[in-house]
């Protein structure tokens, strides 16, 4: 792994991602404009799909971390449905450092 990682480093990705599922939302959608609802340091265990992330989005996260921590997640880890929680993602990426 090229970078340190940090709950922090995790949290500021997934909320990228938070992000951009709810643009694709508005682009999508002719309603009300929802609020987005970022992860704070009380959130890092709430399940991800709570704060607005899709299948699509969901998919992007892993290759987002991927990315930027230079690392693989295991086919295991993506498909087992542990990784639901900011804290989830950040312990699965230090096993991987």
């Amino acid at each position: 792994m090229k970078k340190e990682t940090t709950i922090e480093e995790v949290v500021k990705l997934i909320n990228e991602v938070i992000d951009e599922c709810f643009e694709r939302k508005e682009r999508n959608s002719e309603g009300e404009k929802e609020q987005v609802s970022h992860i704070g340091i009380e959130d890092y265990d709430k399940d991800i799909r709570e704060f607005g992330i899709d299948s699509l989005g969901y998919i992007r996260l892993i290759i987002l971390l991927e990315g930027y921590f230079d690392f693989e997640f295991s086919d295991e880890d993506i498909t087992s449905h542990t990784l639901r929680s900011a804290l989830d993602f950040y312990t699965v990426i230090l096993n991987y450092s």
